[in-house]
């Protein structure tokens, strides 16, 4: 066989063509990328929900090289394909107007032959396509596109369609009051599939809630931690007791999570919910709203109020911080705040829970945005710190609460609840401790005195979430002070357990004016009914050892 000697030159070509296709296709990637984020960045981060009618909807799909819109048209900012295709996005597109003196949109539905179609026309036997968009026409129904069904009509307050949103997978919820989702996907295939909600009429508003002592004297708290909800149902991880290889398999985070949360909701029947951080799993949540509805939709269901504290995940999926804490300020029943802008973070905030028969404060809740990683991991690696800024906030708000906390009759106490556990958390060593402490304590490498701020102002429990797998209580003295650092325990099976096996589990505290106290315990996933690790915190209004 003759032998084949390839020519140099031919070879250095081939490297050339060869480096020059991989360069092309770099290229090509950075390109879609960069055209595709600065034609998102033209439009809201959110979805649609102005409260002008619209008058008509769209979905197109746009080539990632080129811009996507057209004069006159919004953009909800979400590719129904979800980012799974390289070459298009589809999104849907809407029109509205101040102007009302035509048809606007009063209805909608989703499928192909949607029941609230075929209800309307009232034919019997078996109709054509043709025959079922005559008859739905003359009913003001039109059929769009991808599956999507629209009605149109003259405008009347409380039909018109006034905002309309995307929600992504079949466990996806939308628990904002007003606000119904279309129980039928979109005809688009995507990563999950694609839901319509949409609302009608004025947006329903409800007055802030008041936190306020109970007549008997008592306010109880139940903190929530590390959730860790998916787009989608979410993959169970290290669930305990360990389940057998095919359940295993077939195990769905979110809504074994929802279920256990559920049965704590109706058990503890609290007067207040702290979700204390990643209530978001970023990497599994390329629709982060659709993430965070179902993590508060037990809440918003029983009208019972919440804080929310963001953690190290909550931002790693589609919104940033600023978004995400903007989204969560909008929601039902929600007292989260941004907080000021000159204050390091979003979701730098303090509630005041009032006396029974007053508006005096008996109570004050601290909560802090504690960041996510250090921003130079070459000088101090880890998790960032609480900011100087945060902690003159801190001081600020509490000098201003303090002329009425002097008219409060009763000892005024005061929590702090926030994400990752401060450095003190690490001195456990002799310690007075209540609870578990399995894995290392991911606190801050550097102190910025976020203990002895807090500790200033009085306040007697720390709680946070983070460290999965720690569940514990510490009592941490000073001369000036006691503090107890607690920590809430992972709720969601959607985050890390092991270490020898952990069932997910939440944080209760019961606070007594009465008798100035606070007392704790937990309840588990595998066992809600049962309360376990109950402690006296604080009595007399400070902190008391066991």
């Amino acid at each position: 066989m003759p032998r084949i000697v390839l020519n140099k030159r031919w070879i250095r070509q081939s490297a050339y063509l060869l480096l020059a296709l991989i360069l092309s296709t770099i290229t090509f990637t950075v390109v879609v990328r960069t055209l595709t984020l600065v034609s998102d960045s033209l439009y809201s981060v959110l979805p649609y929900t102005g409260g002008l009618a619209l008058k008509d909807i769209q979905i197109r799909t746009c080539s990632k090289l080129g811009p996507c819109g057209a004069s006159g048209w919004a953009r909800i900012p979400k590719d129904l394909l979800l980012s799974s295709s390289w070459t298009s996005n589809v999104y849907l597109f809407h029109h509205s107007s101040e102007k009302l003196d035509s048809q606007v949109i009063v209805d909608l539905c989703v499928g192909e032959r949607p029941q609230k179609v075929l209800d309307l026309v009232k034919m019997e036997g078996e109709l054509t396509r043709e025959q079922l968009h005559e008859a739905a026409s003359s009913q003001g129904w039109k059929e769009t596109s991808h599956g999507l069904w629209v009605k149109y009509g003259e405008y009347r307050k409380l039909d018109a369609v006034t905002g309309i949103n995307i929600l992504f997978g079949d466990d996806s919820v939308d628990p904002r009051l007003g606000w119904k989702k279309i129980s039928v996907p979109l005809a688009v295939e995507g990563r999950y599939n694609a839901y319509v909600s949409y609302r009608q009429g004025p947006e329903v508003q409800i007055p802030p809630p008041v936190l306020k002592i109970n007549p008997s004297g008592k306010f109880k708290i139940l903190q929530v931690a590390d959730m860790h909800f998916s787009t989608g149902y979410g993959e169970c991880r290290d669930p305990f007791p360990v389940l057998l290889s095919k359940d295993a398999q077939s195990c769905q985070a979110d809504p074994r999570t929802l279920e256990f949360v559920n049965k704590v909701l109706d058990a503890e029947k609290p007067d207040f919910v702290v979700l204390s951080g990643d209530q978001i799993f970023g990497e599994e949540s390329y629709d982060s709203e659709t993430s965070l509805f179902k993590a508060v939709k037990p809440f918003i269901d029983r009208a019972i109020p919440y804080a929310i504290t963001l953690g190290n995940h909550d931002d790693e999926g589609s919104l940033s911080r600023e978004q995400i804490m903007a989204l969560s300020c909008s929601l039902p029943f929600s007292l989260a705040s941004m907080g000021p802008a000159e204050v390091d973070g979003f979701g730098n905030y303090v509630l005041t829970v009032e006396a029974p028969k007053s508006t005096n404060p008996a109570v004050s809740l601290y909560f802090l945005d504690t960041h996510s990683y250090a921003q130079n991991q070459k000088v101090t690696p880890g998790y960032d710190w609480l900011k100087p800024n945060q902690l003159e906030f801190v001081s600020a708000q509490h000098n201003l609460l303090k002329h009425k906390i002097k008219k409060y009759t009763h000892i005024h106490m005061t929590m702090a609840f926030f994400h990752i556990p401060l450095p003190e958390y690490r001195e456990v060593n002799g310690q007075q401790m209540v609870g578990t402490y399995k894995e290392g304590i991911t606190a801050p490498n550097y102190n910025s005195g976020g203990r002895k701020a807090l500790g200033d102002i009085g306040v007697s429990v720390v709680s946070v979430g983070h460290d999965h797998c720690n569940d514990y209580c510490a009592l941490h003295e000073k001369e000036e002070n006691r503090m107890w650092l607690c920590y809430g325990g992972g709720s969601g099976e959607g985050g890390y357990g092991g270490y020898g096996g952990t069932s997910r589990r939440v944080r209760v505290f019961d606070i007594d004016t009465q008798e100035n106290s606070i007392q704790s315990w937990k309840r588990l996933e595998n066992s809600p009914e049962t309360v376990f690790d109950q402690q006296l915190l604080v009595s007399g209004g400070v902190a008391v050892p066991l």
